[in-house]
C-alpha cells in the first residue's frame, strides 16, 4: 500500500568530495554494570530515553529474578523500579508498544505491561499458545508479535496482539524451521527472524514477515558463523544483531540489517571476547547490550552502541535546481544525468539506501520515497553532476 504524505520537495545542489559525505563514529562505550539479581536469559525494553531490564536466571532458589531496573542514557545511572508482578520468568521476552513495555513467554503464559509514567504492571490476556523458552517478539505499531522458541517441540507458530482489543490472533506460522534461540526486530513496517537452533542445526537464516499481508518471504542470511542466543536492537530503522554463539565458539561480532537494500553490514565488535543469552534493546538513539556469557563467565557489564552520525556536508557551492520535480505525492524524478553516473540515496543518519548505475540511454531517475525526512541524493563518475549532491526535504 503506497503511504500517503504530503510531500513537499526542496532541492539544493552541493558539490562536495565524495569522502565528505559520510561520517562513521560505530563505536561502543562501558556503562555501568547491571545492578540487578541476574545475569542472563533476561528481558529489556526500551521507553523514552530509558532501558528497561530484569527478570532472567540466577543461581539459587527459585532461579528466577523479578527485578526490574531503569537505565537513562542521560544520567548515565541505574535506578530501581516496581518488581515483575508476573510468574518469575527467564528466556522470556519483551516488546514496546506506543511508550508501554510488555513482558510473556519463557515458563508460563501471563503476560503483563509497564507503564512507565505510574511505575506500575497490569496484567493483560494470557498468551493462547502456551509456554514457551526463547521466543522471539517485536512490534508494530499497535501490534504486538511473538513466535517460535521451544515448548514441548521447536515451534514455528507465530501470533500477534492487539494492544487496544487485548486479544491474541494466530498469523501465518514463521516460514523457516521451528527453532528456539532465534532473534528478533522489526524495522520500515516488518518484522526481522533469523538465526536460532531448530534441534538439528544452529541456523543464520533470516526471514521477513509482511504484517499487511500475513506473509513470509527468506531474505539474505546474516553474514558469518550460524547462531542461537544472539541478541538485536534497531536504531533509525536498521537492525543490528550482535554475537551470540556457534556451540563451543562465542561470538562478538556486530551486523547492521538496511532493509531497503537486503544488506548486512559489518560494524565494530562487541567489546567483550565473546557474548550468549545476553539483553538487548534500545532508546535516546543508542543501542544497548549487556548481561549474558562472555565465554568464559555470566556478567553483568553493559555497553552502549553509537551508531553512524548524520550526513557530514561541507558545502562549496550551493544553488536552486529545477529539473527534480515531484510527480506523484510519492516520489521525486531526477533528470539529465548522463550514463555514466552513480546515483545514491542515503537517509539523514548516512546509511545507503539505494544505488543505481544509470544504464546507456536512461538519462532520468525517479526516487520512491516511503516517508518524510531529509535524503542525500549523490552523483558521482560522470560529466553533468560529477561529485554532486541534492539534498531533498520530504515534509
Amino acid at each position: 500500500m503506497k503511504a500517503k504524505y504530503l510531500f513537499s520537495i526542496l532541492v539544493y545542489l552541493f558539490l562536495i568530495k565524495s569522502d565528505q559525505v559520510i561520517a562513521q563514529p560505530n563505536t561502543w562505550v562501558q556503562l555501568p554494570d547491571y545492578p540487578g539479581a541476574s545475569d542472563r536469559y533476561m528481558v529489556a525494553f526500551g521507553i523514552g530515553n530509558k532501558i528497561y531490564a530484569g527478570t532472567g536466571g540466577i543461581t539459587t532458589s527459585p532461579y528466577m529474578a523479578v527485578d526490574i531496573w531503569q537505565f537513562d542514557f542521560i544520567t548515565n545511572s541505574w535506578i530501581a523500579k516496581t518488581d515483575y508482578a508476573g510468574f518469575p520468568k527467564r528466556n522470556a521476552t519483551a516488546f514496546t508498544i506506543n511508550g508501554i513495555g510488555y513482558i510473556t513467554g519463557g515458563n508460563a503464559v501471563d503476560m503483563w505491561s509497564y507503564d512507565a509514567n505510574s511505575n506500575s504492571w497490569t496484567q493483560k490476556s494470557n498468551f493462547p499458545g502456551g509456554s514457551r523458552v526463547d521466543p522471539i517478539s517485536f512490534s508494530i505499531g499497535n501490534k504486538g508479535y511473538f513466535g517460535l522458541g521451544y515448548g514441548i517441540f521447536y515451534d514455528n507458530d507465530f501470533w500477534e496482539y492487539d494492544s487496544n482489543s487485548n486479544l491474541w490472533t494466530q498469523k501465518a506460522s514463521f516460514a523457516g524451521t521451528g527453532r528456539e534461540q532465534a532473534t528478533g526486530f522489526a524495522v520500515a513496517g516488518y518484522g526481522f527472524v533469523g538465526c536460532g537452533y531448530d534441534g538439528s542445526q544452529i541456523r543464520k537464516d533470516f526471514w521477513k514477515y509482511d504484517p499487511s499481508n500475513d506473509s513470509w518471504i527468506q531474505i539474505t542470511d546474516i553474514p558469518g558463523p550460524e547462531r542461537y542466543y544472539a541478541i538485536s536492537f534497531i536504531i533509525n530503522n536498521y537492525g543490528f544483531v550482535v554475537g551470540g554463539e556457534n556451540g563451543s565458539l562465542m561470538l562478538n561480532d556486530c551486523w547492521e540489517y538496511n532493509p531497503y537494500t537486503d544488506s548486512w553490514v559489518q560494524k565494530a565488535s562487541y567489546p567483550t571476547l565473546g557474548i550468549s543469552g545476553g539483553v538487548g534493546s534500545s532508546a535516546n538513539g543508542y543501542g544497548f547490550v549487556g548481561t549474558g556469557d562472555d565465554g568464559s563467565n555470566f556478567v553483568k557489564v553493559c555497553f552502549k552502541y553509537i551508531p553512524d552520525q548524520n550526513v557530514n556536508i561541507n558545502i562549496l557551492h550551493e544553488k536552486s535546481f529545477s529539473t527534480i520535480t515531484n510527480s506523484d505525492h510519492s516520489s521525486f524524478t531526477l533528470s539529465g544525468i548522463n550514463n555514466s553516473e552513480q546515483v545514491d540515496l542515503y537517509d539523514v543518519t548516512g546509511h545507503l539506501i539505494k544505488n543505481y548505475k544509470m544504464p546507456n540511454g536512461q538519462n532520468s531517475f525517479t526516487f520512491l520515497m516511503t516517508k518524510p525526512g531529509i535524503y542525500f541524493v549523490v552523483i558521482s563518475g560522470g560529466r553533468n553532476f560529477s561529485n554532486t549532491v541534492f539534498k531533498i526535504s520530504v515534509l
